[in-house]
C-alpha cells in the first residue's frame, strides 16, 4: 500500500489536502505553501489556510 492509498496526501471531504495544493494561500498574509508551511482551519464554516508565521498572531492577538 502506498501513501496515497493509506489516505496520506489524499483529498478529504473537507477540501483540505495533506498533499501539494498550489492554490492554498495564508488567509492573513497571502503566502503560499512553497514559501512556508500552511495549516488548515475552519473559520465560520469555511475552510481556510494559515501559515506558521501568522498562527501565533491569530492565537494571541496583536496586543
Amino acid at each position: 500500500m502506498n501513501r496515497e492509498e493509506a489516505g496520506h496526501g489524499a483529498q478529504t471531504k473537507s477540501g483540505i489536502s495533506g498533499g501539494k495544493d498550489d492554490a492554498a494561500k495564508c488567509m492573513s498574509c497571502g503566502t503560499d505553501s512553497k514559501t512556508r508551511p500552511l495549516l488548515g482551519c475552519l473559520l465560520k464554516g469555511e475552510h481556510k489556510w494559515v501559515c506558521v508565521r501568522c498562527l501565533p498572531m491569530l492565537i494571541h492577538g496583536t496586543e
